[in-house]
């Protein structure tokens, strides 16, 4: 087994080495060992931001095509002629950024990175400053402000927690939350990147986070159970076991398994949520009652599932992307350009509501996005 940015980092050349392919596909090659981990819609809803396993951060400009007069339309072959508009990227840590956050905090648009390192907040207003300027491919802007989470071991002696693999935002306590990788989640200040409180209780590696209320958030995690926090006092207030459709307590909670919650996502209502991960199926729970509702059946374990106003969608290691109603009655199913999906991000983050202005971007495995627009029709595929 091998660390795929390690092998990357590895065969990258030394500054002033020309670099000769042998053979014409050469680049195409290396731009398919690449991994597009993270994508996030920035508030005007056209501008998007995606985070890469090399460690940049990228800009692009979505130009949607007119447009349908009706669902009919949608079933038609017919090229949109989608064309992608790369704005600018720079190089945001030395590790593969794993999930990102676009927040307006203060009448700030910010851009928030996890990685191996720590938390990075970049201020778009400064990157939108050095967008102008010929060589956009490398912005020499550097973040705003780093939050490193903190992890205290039996001994005492302070670790590194490990990666950051998804964040969420309590937009009334300022705070965000990151799920790290030794199993804590950490709470940090934005304004001031202070953390603030450590929510322990995963025997794993916490994988995905949403916000369930104005004090309260859910996370999924390596131990396969989804666990519901209090913010405001740290505590845990209900065990979920997704896949099995029970409830328990932390002296029942059982040892890892191997079916780990890779994904989650809550409703606007913060009522319902959805979550998948090491099993051939999603699960919609009711949060409220906490009652399994729903059993959403797909052929390999997802690796993203969000809520995009009235449906959810979802995919991982399936060669295609899912769309399901509310109530888990799959609507459309089409195929994807990567056999491997990591992130999902939709313009309805925003408010977008009109069919015309809705956007769905589906990236993973290689550089290429697929974006999906409306009646969930596949507008085409970014390079």
């Amino acid at each position: 087994f091998f660390d795929l940015p390690v092998l990357q980092s590895a065969v990258r050349p030394a500054p002033g080495l020309m670099v000769v392919c042998p053979h014409p596909s050469a680049a195409s090659h290396h731009a398919s060992l690449s991994i597009t981990f993270a994508c996030a819609f920035l508030p005007n809803a056209t501008t998007y931001v995606t985070g890469h396993s090399d460690g940049r951060i990228a800009l692009h400009e979505l130009q949607l095509p007119p447009p349908l007069e009706d669902e009919t339309c949608a079933e038609s072959a017919c090229d949109p002629g989608l064309v992608p508009h790369p704005l600018g990227a720079w190089d945001a840590t030395s590790g593969p950024v794993y999930c990102l956050k676009v927040l307006e905090v203060a009448g700030k648009t910010l851009i928030i990175s996890g990685a191996d390192e720590d938390i990075r907040v970049w201020d778009y207003t400064d990157i939108a400053a050095l967008l102008p300027q010929q060589d956009s491919s490398a912005l020499p802007i550097r973040p705003k402000r780093q939050m490193q989470a903190r992890a205290l071991s039996s001994r005492s002696i302070t670790f590194p927690p490990g990666e950051t693999n998804d964040m969420a935002w309590m937009a009334q306590m300022g705070r965000l939350l990151g799920a790290q990788g030794d199993g804590q989640v950490s709470v940090h200040d934005i304004e001031t990147g202070k953390q603030e409180a450590t929510l322990v209780g995963h025997k794993g590696a916490a994988m995905c986070l949403a916000t369930a209320g104005p004090h309260m958030a859910v996370s999924g995690g390596e131990d396969g159970t989804v666990r519901t926090w209090d913010v405001r006092s740290g505590a845990c207030t209900r065990i979920l076991l997704p896949f099995t459709g029970e409830q328990v307590t932390a002296d029942r909670a059982p040892a890892p398994t191997g079916k780990g919650v890779r994904c989650l996502d809550v409703d606007a209502g913060q009522t319902w949520m959805v979550c998948g991960g090491g099993v051939n199926y999603l699960t919609l729970w009711h949060l409220d009652s906490s009652t399994l509702s729903a059993v959403l059946p797909t052929a390999a374990g997802a690796q993203c599932a969000v809520f995009d106003d009235h449906q959810i969608i979802s995919a991982g290691n399936e060669g295609y992307v899912s769309f399901w109603s509310h109530n888990g009655h799959l609507t459309s199913r089409p195929t994807s350009s990567s056999a491997s999906l990591y992130a999902i991000a939709t313009t309805s983050t925003w408010g977008q509501q009109k069919e015309s202005q809705r956007a769905v971007l589906v990236s993973g495995l290689g550089s290429s996005i697929d974006v999906f627009g409306e009646w969930n029709r596949k507008l085409g595929t970014l390079q």
